[in-house]
């Protein structure tokens, strides 16, 4: 079912080159977002993969308990852990305490992105390039086609609209002024 729209929506979508002379280069579509499908699809992907509860904010509940501080601190802690801006003596008495459940819990989150990020590429290529395409097709990617997908992913993702050029979008505005001059 089409919606009757009252106004259309704008375009704004352009074209992007994926890939270099060593990896090919390909075509595929930049909306500036991701479609509902190809979020449903990213979504169902990462609850396929059972990814239980938030072991970070785990974590940081067990050194709040532990080191009776609030939740705020136990994450400054844990940023401060990872990242090693605390002082060595501190670093040192959590290390021993909490080491493994912070590194833990980091290994996770980074499975965690890592299999969003798989599965956006995947929906990516789906919806916008081959509709037979699969998460194993996507396993066989040269890097290069792998990091600007991902990159086009994670900026469709949040609605960025950062590589669709300013000629595109001043051709939309010229067509819409173009219109409402005839009205």
């Amino acid at each position: 079912m089409k919606l009757n729209f009252v106004v259309d929506p704008k375009s704004n979508s352009r074209i992007e080159r994926i890939g270099n002379e060593e990896s090919g280069i390909f075509e595929i579509k930049r909306y500036g977002y991701l479609r509902v499908k190809e979020r449903a699809f990213v979504q169902a992907t990462i609850l396929e993969s059972a990814f239980d509860g938030n072991p970070v904010r785990d974590v940081m509940e067990v050194i709040a308990a532990g080191e009776k501080v609030n939740i705020k601190e136990a994450g400054s802690l844990v940023q401060g852990f990872v990242v090693g801006s605390l002082p060595q003596k501190k670093k040192d008495a959590l290390s021993k305490k909490y080491g493994e459940q912070i590194l833990s819990a980091f290994r996770h989150s980074q499975l965690q992105t890592a299999t969003e990020n798989l599965a956006g590429i995947t929906a990516l290529l789906m919806y916008r390039h081959d509709p037979n395409w699969t998460i194993s097709d996507t396993m066989e990617l040269h890097p290069v086609i792998e990091e600007q997908l991902t990159q086009l992913y994670l900026d469709e993702r949040s609605g960025s609209l950062g590589a669709i050029d300013d000629t595109t979008l001043q051709e939309s505005t010229d067509l819409e002024s173009s219109e409402e001059k005839k009205n």
